[in-house]
């Protein structure tokens, strides 16, 4: 598994109060920046044959960055909900 299960709930309140609203700017910005060919070149070396084979492919790809950057939408809007 690439990321720890974790209430979705919890793990945006946390990263809205534990980060500045710049940093989760930033991530959000990165996470969609990332290419799949990046990713492959930076990422895949480092995974074992079962995570290849689940998270080796462009549409797992786009469905984890885009993951990632709602996770980080929910994360500002606790910042903005106070």
């Amino acid at each position: 598994m690439l990321v720890p299960q974790a209430a979705p709930d919890e793990l945006i309140r946390h990263l809205g109060k534990g980060l500045t609203r710049r940093t989760l700017e930033e991530a959000h910005a990165r996470a969609l920046a990332i290419t799949y060919e990046e990713y492959v070149g930076q990422v895949m070396e480092f995974l074992g044959e079962q995570a290849r084979a689940t998270h080796g492919n462009q549409a797992a790809w786009d469905e984890m960055r885009l993951h990632a950057a709602g996770l980080i939408e929910g994360a500002l809007q606790v910042q903005e909900s106070g």
